[in-house]
């Protein structure tokens, strides 16, 4: 659920005694709209400042058919945002040892030769 106000926001389910389990992932100010919602959207009737609170909510089933509702959240105003992705890709270097031993062997060969004569 993505949902833009002026500040951040939290869900509560109407006439319900269980709390929402949606949890946010993100919450910050938004400074260039343009470039989440794009062209289609009147920008004079977005607050000020615009703020979007990205909520995930995994529950299965669904806790009910009640509405869901939305309200500034009087306990923390602080900028969420989701701890960065690492990647790592484990790289595998073949090394074509059918062709490196008898390059190695040609080499071993000819340095024990070149040695000889100059020994003799």
């Amino acid at each position: 659920v993505f949902f833009f106000s002026d500040n951040k926001v939290t869900g509560t389910i109407k006439d319900s005694d269980k709390t929402w389990p949606g949890k946010v992932i993100w919450s910050g100010k938004i400074d260039d709209p343009t470039s989440i919602l794009g062209e289609g959207i009147a920008l004079d009737q977005l607050p000020k400042p615009l703020w979007l609170t990205a909520f995930e909510d995994n529950s299965l089933p669904r806790l009910g058919t009640n509405d869901l509702f939305f309200s500034p959240d009087k306990n923390n105003q602080d900028p969420v945002s989701a701890p960065p992705i690492i990647s790592t890709q484990t790289r595998h270097i073949v090394v074509p040892l059918d062709l490196i031993i008898p390059i190695l062997g040609i080499l071993a060969f000819w340095y024990s030769k070149k040695r000889v004569k100059l020994e003799a």
